[in-house]
């Protein structure tokens, strides 16, 4: 099975993140702004395990995360919320998936699952 094979399985079960980076229609009415509290309050409402979206570690999903980077345009709705740990966040900065695996982190990285969605990411939206 190749990236973008595991991307699509793995999408269906995945957080409507994925499936809205990967080009359904977007609401842009604030992109470029931080989320406000009632975006932050429901995203953490959607994921009451706290799981990180990048490396999958249960209860380390502390910070909401804008799965299109804010600098790039990313908006400030639900859709483009994620919850990712104090590592994974800043680690990503303004791309897609983290430059490192946190601290203690055992396996492969970035995942197939990141590899294949940073691709498509970066195909959907022009970037080299």
């Amino acid at each position: 099975m190749d990236g973008v094979e595991i991307l699509k399985e793995t999408a269906l079960q995945e957080s409507r993140i994925f499936k809205r980076v990967l080009g359904e229609s977007a609401r842009r009415t604030k992109a470029g702004k931080a989320f406000g509290k009632g975006v932050k309050e429901e995203a953490f409402a959607e994921d009451p395990t706290k799981t990180c979206v990048f490396c999958q570690r249960p209860g380390t999903g502390s910070q909401v995360d804008h799965a299109y980077p804010k600098s790039l345009g990313g908006d400030a709705e639900i859709g483009n919320a994620q919850l990712a740990c104090r590592h994974c966040n800043p680690s990503k900065g303004n791309g897609i998936v983290p430059k490192s695996p946190p601290p203690g982190y055992k396996g492969q990285w970035p995942t197939p699952r990141l590899k294949a969605f940073e691709k498509l990411v970066k195909k959907s939206r022009g970037w080299k």
